[in-house]
């Protein structure tokens, strides 16, 4: 139901109908569920939504990339890690209520910077990116160490996805590395026996034949 019990609206519906910039947002800054401030509850987030909300954002920008609609890979990343993050976080909570003393918030800044590496592969860029937006130096490190691991364990098993789509639509573009059989040519094996030379004045027939 869209409205809950308690006459407000659903964690679900604060996720689903809001535009993207409020859906990350609560990710990132709602309490976490069951707590209470002045001996009332505050609004939270279950793992069920955190759950329901991932697979649902993940399905979504499968489709939209699969189908060539411009819409983009970044935002629906952040949202993807954070949902996901955010679950991490709910279920610690949950299981180990002594032992986590983060804020469900953070381990959603967290699940954001890890899927941002896996999908885009950068390391460097996506740090700066998420540091800036949180203006907090003290996740340099945590999100720097995340951005590798994602890195690291991404290019073990593939490519990037922009470097397959690269592949996928045979563009134009060198590779990093040269081939393995072309490491040993020499200028000789690629030039060419017959060569043809011009004056530095020359008439446009003599050019053309």
């Amino acid at each position: 139901a869209a409205i809950t019990g308690a006459g407000r609206v659903s964690d679900a519906v604060n996720l689903l109908l809001v535009s993207h910039d409020e859906a990350i947002k609560t990710l990132l800054h709602r309490s976490a569920s069951g707590t209470q401030e002045a001996g009332r509850p505050l609004p939270g987030l279950s793992w069920q939504v955190c759950a329901m909300f991932f697979l649902f954002s993940y399905w979504v920008a499968l489709v939209t990339y699969g189908t060539m609609v411009p819409s983009g890979l970044f935002v629906p990343g952040i949202m993807c890690g954070a949902s996901l993050g955010r679950l991490a976080g709910e279920l610690m909570r949950m299981w180990f209520p002594h032992f986590v003393a983060s804020s469900p918030g953070n381990y959603a800044l967290i699940g954001a910077a890890a899927m941002l590496g896996g999908i885009c592969r950068m390391t460097i860029s996506i740090t700066v990116i998420i540091v800036e937006c949180t203006t907090n130096m003290n996740y340099c490190m945590p999100i720097a160490l995340t951005n590798l691991c994602a890195k690291l364990v991404g290019d073990f098993f593939n490519e990037g996805i922009y470097d397959l789509h690269v592949r996928l639509k045979r563009y134009p573009v060198l590779p990093v590395e040269p081939p393995r059989s072309r490491e040993v040519l020499q200028a000789k094996d690629i030039a060419t026996k017959r060569v043809h030379t011009i004056c530095e004045f020359e008439r446009v027939g003599t050019l053309v034949r």
